[in-house]
């Protein structure tokens, strides 16, 4: 009977070491990221290394038809000064990366970021995938043994992206059409119809789909990212009033002759823009064809109301209108924003003032 018994236990002692360790594989990839149209977005190049230590290698990276190279910085966390490391472009179409040291001072650590790359991401692209493919990968261990991987071609998503301000809207253009339709985050995209001495009046597109080089204000939650889709059925708006940026920042020649969109005493509309202020690119403003001096309301088409925000702040990627932003807005002691300025001290205009 206890032979019987040292048998089993023979057994499950040979089935339980005959299950092979999990080991993760060395190789360099490329780090999640989501590439937005119009603007630089940086990424990482990963090195995993579980198995070796790794005291030099290097890949040829081949950046798809849309995103140019700007720069890239190192990691130094993992490169050590001994490193030297390189990210040039080659005639055959790809960018080499180039890790080495002379010493042969092994790569600190066993994951983590290699380099990040910057790239700015044209705007005539069409939402969807893009493929990054890393090749020839080559590493040099600290046993000086050679080491090549597999080459690997990774899916990322391209979008386009408007970003809902504080005031519930964002102003927005693009050099093609879009179709807003499919967008969750979107709730509403308004042209300016009309106008009056202090108003302008906003009319919903109801199909949502926006010619290229159009002007919008796109309604939607505060903090939320809506992302349109590019579509050959542009159809036609006539008499907006909304002048694009879609294919360049524009820089205000004199106070008036721009109007942004902005929130100031808790109030949405557009403002007029001191001379020298930039709108950036991809924005829309309303032009110097108002008779007011501080301050354009907006009306709805259907039902005709103010807009009011109860947020404040400046908005829409705009640093400032003018000069004289601060002077209406108090913080407290410990930097926050308030509502209601009552007895006690606070923040104006970075100055101290005493309300009694």
């Amino acid at each position: 009977m206890k032979s019987i018994i040292k048998i089993k236990i023979t057994l499950c002692l040979i089935v339980l070491f005959a299950i092979p360790n999990i080991v993760l594989a060395d190789d360099i990839t490329i780090g999640d990221v989501t590439f937005v149209e119009g603007k630089e977005v940086t990424f990482d190049v990963v090195l995993n290394n579980p198995s070796k230590m790794y005291t030099g290698f290097q890949c040829d990276i081949y950046l798809p038809e849309g995103l140019e190279y700007v720069s890239f910085s190192r990691n130094n966390e993992r490169l050590q000064s001994q490193h030297t490391s390189t990210f040039t472009y080659n005639s055959k179409g790809y960018y080499r990366l180039l890790v080495y040291s002379m010493p042969a001072t092994p790569v600190a650590g066993t994951s983590g970021t290699i380099i990040k790359v910057t790239v700015r991401v044209k705007d005539n692209l069409d939402p969807g995938i893009t493929t990054i493919d890393v090749k020839n990968k080559k590493f040099r261990d600290s046993n000086n043994g050679n080491n090549i991987f597999e080459e690997t071609s990774q899916n990322f998503i391209l979008v386009i992206e408007a970003k809902i301000g504080n005031s519930g809207y964002c102003s927005f253009s693009w050099p093609r059409a879009l179709d807003f339709s499919n967008c969750q985050n979107c709730e509403n995209v308004f042209i300016a119809k009309d106008q009056g001495n202090n108003y302008v009046k906003i009319s919903s597109l109801d199909n949502k789909l926006v010619p290229a080089n159009t002007g919008v204000l796109i309604q939607g939650t505060p903090g939320d990212v809506v992302n349109p889709q590019t579509t050959d059925n542009e159809g036609t708006i006539d008499n907006n009033l909304f002048i694009p940026t879609s294919e360049g920042t524009f820089t205000v020649p004199k106070k008036g002759d721009a109007w942004a969109l902005a929130v100031k005493s808790g109030k949405t509309g557009f403002y007029p823009c001191e001379a020298g202020v930039v709108i950036p690119q991809y924005k829309c403003y309303l032009p110097a064809s108002f008779s007011a001096k501080s301050f354009i309301m907006i009306k709805q088409e259907n039902p005709d109301e103010d807009l009011v925000s109860e947020d404040a702040g400046i908005v829409d990627g705009i640093n400032t209108l003018n000069g004289n932003d601060a002077q209406d807005t108090y913080y407290d002691l410990q930097g926050r924003r308030v509502s209601t300025a009552r007895h006690g001290i606070y923040i104006q205009n970075n100055k101290k003032v005493i309300i009694k």
